[in-house]
C-alpha cells in the first residue's frame, strides 16, 4: 500500500479490533464463524464451483484496477492458489 507499513497495520489492528481477536493468525477463524453465522457458503464447492476452468472464469472476471486498493500485488497465480484454497 503507498500509505505505508504503519498505515496497514493500524487498519490491521482495527480489523482485528472490530473481531475481537488479539492475534493476526486469529482473524481468518473468526472470519469464518461469522460468515457461518449468517449463513454464507466458505467453499467455493458448496456454491458448485468444482473445475480449474470454473475457477480460471472466476479470475478472467476480476477487475485489476480494483485490486489496486489491496494493500498486497495479487498475481493471477496468486489469485489461483487463493482459489484452490477456498475450494
Amino acid at each position: 500500500d503507498k500509505r505505508g507499513v504503519k498505515y496497514v497495520r493500524r487498519i490491521v489492528d482495527e480489523v482485528m479490533s472490530l473481531m475481537g481477536v488479539s492475534e493476526v493468525a486469529e482473524v481468518q477463524l473468526a472470519w469464518c464463524e461469522l460468515m457461518h453465522d449468517i449463513g454464507l457458503k466458505t467453499r467455493l464447492s458448496s456454491l458448485g464451483i468444482n473445475t480449474t476452468s470454473e475457477r480460471g472464469r472466476i479470475i478472467d472476471r476480476v477487475n485489476v484496477e480494483r485490486l489496486g486498493n489491496n494493500p498486497r500485488l495479487v498475481s493471477r497465480s496468486d489469485a489461483a492458489s487463493i482459489l484452490v484454497a477456498v475450494a
